[in-house]
């Protein structure tokens, strides 16, 4: 496995009705390749402060968000293709699922990022349209 540091910018929207959330954030973080996939790693600090361990994974498949430890998720982004997933934290366990609108990546030995738009779905209506945007620096 070859392993380098990296900064991850990230980025994100989420619109809702009538309101827009943007964040972006930069953390440290570790870029290499498994089994064929590049990867991302990084920790996050959740809102309610607990620390999150996030992993991006990109496949032929498309791309998989894992978050371990005050969050757990796996989220799948394939390109118009919706999936299912649970969200747990302290305050429970709650399915979403979430139809990808746009998934771009591109992948070079010295560029890594990936953007991804997507509508979060719970109990068959849309919550939110997010972009969650991701570069290794």
């Amino acid at each position: 496995m070859n392993e380098r540091d990296v900064q991850i910018v990230f980025s994100s929207t989420q619109k809702q009705e009538m309101t827009s959330d943007k964040q972006e954030q930069t953390y440290p973080g570790k870029r290499y390749e498994e089994n064929g996939t590049q990867c991302l790693s990084f920790r996050e600090t959740s809102r309610d402060g607990n620390e999150v361990i996030t992993t991006v994974i990109v496949s032929k498949d498309g791309v998989m968000i894992k978050r371990s430890g005050g969050i757990t998720s796996e989220m799948h982004f394939a390109s118009d293709e919706t999936t299912d997933f649970v969200h747990e934290s302290a305050l429970g366990r709650l399915p979403f699922s979430i139809h990808t609108k746009e998934l771009v990546h591109s992948i070079t030995p010295s560029e890594f990022s990936v953007q991804i738009i997507y509508d979060l779905i719970h109990y068959d209506a849309v919550v939110s349209t997010n972009t969650i945007s991701l570069v290794a620096i």
